[in-house]
């Protein structure tokens, strides 16, 4: 790191998952320095994460922290989903002489929606440039399918971009979701009662496993490891079927005319295989036979460093 950028560097940035954090400097022109990945198992508390990351650094001079979590953050206080790690914004900006931000990570990623590059996104079903990059305000949908399931609606100006919070996740199943999961599971589909019991890393492999019941267990790694096996294509063809008519259920409820934008590991290990992306296309594509003039274009942000970029990219008032 040279003089000139130690002068210009405003923050740090981190994206705190379950498993794995994501730290690095950003700079007063809103570029953002080489990201450092750490696992979470390595460290007591997220405190000595980042005393590790600055150590790394070099011990840099910075004003502000802006953190994203994997999980509810409620005013200024937040807590992982999946791990007893606890954050504060006036604990963590005492301990290290911050100005210190918490968000969601669905909405550091919905700050980040103007900041992407095409090349930062995989074009699900049209491969123009997303319509709120070149156009007035628009209404964009962060969906973020990995450990668990939950949505960001954004509104996207001119002036930037506004996240606001939901818990998309614990609802009920839409009817026609469950409906093709009962003419599948006709003894199942009460086993997935919410949107995340079916649309999540457990609610993946759960599914599989439901389907092969004489097969031994399988976690999502291991079935998407599989992809090529017929049992595993006619699955995720299923799969693919399920998660486009949930879509389509989403683009009547929030109209982001502006894109939906999957997120998260399990979202982006979909879109990535043909099979499900070609099933999910096929079944997401066709008007709404009440709503025909609602559409929404649909992306994967496949770009690691993403939620940082939302990081930096947020003005702290």
């Amino acid at each position: 790191m040279n003089q000139a950028q130690v002068r210009e560097m405003t923050r740090i940035v981190a994206d705190v998952g379950g498993t794995n954090c994501r730290l690095a400097l950003s700079f007063a022109d809103g570029t953002i320095g080489t990201s450092r990945r750490f696992a979470n198992d390595d460290y007591a508390s997220f405190d000595t994460l980042v005393e590790a990351f600055l150590t790394q650094e070099g011990h840099p001079k910075a004003s502000e922290m802006v953190v994203a979590i994997a999980g509810p953050v409620a005013g200024q206080s937040g807590r992982l989903t999946n791990r007893d790690w606890h954050f504060d914004s006036k604990a963590l900006g005492t301990r290290f002489s911050l100005r210190t931000h918490l968000m969601n990570d669905l909405g550091a990623l919905g700050h980040a929606l103007p900041h992407l590059s095409d090349a930062s996104l995989l074009h699900v079903t049209e491969t123009d440039a997303p319509k709120s990059k070149h156009s007035g305000p628009q209404q964009a949908l962060v969906v973020g399918i990995g450990t668990g399931f939950n949505v960001s609606p954004v509104l996207i100006t001119d002036q930037g971009a506004s996240p606001l919070g939901a818990e998309a996740g614990h609802v009920s199943l839409p009817l026609e979701v469950f409906q093709a999961l009962q003419a599948q599971l006709p003894e199942g589909a009460a086993g997935f009662p919410t949107v995340e019991d079916c649309f999540s890393g457990r609610g993946f492999a759960a599914l599989y496993n439901r389907l092969q019941p004489s097969s031994p267990a399988l976690k999502g790694q291991e079935i998407m490891a599989l992809q090529d096996l017929p049992q595993v294509q006619e699955f995720l063809t299923f799969y693919g079927e399920l998660l486009a008519r949930l879509c389509r259920n989403l683009r009547l409820a929030y109209l982001p005319a502006g894109g939906i934008y999957f997120a998260g590991t399990v979202a982006r290990s979909l879109m990535e295989n043909t099979t499900a992306r070609d099933s999910f296309v096929r079944t997401y594509t066709p008007p709404d036979k009440t709503c025909p003039n609602v559409q929404a274009p649909v992306f994967c942000i496949a770009e690691d460093a993403a939620a940082l970029r939302g990081c930096a990219s947020v003005t702290l008032g």
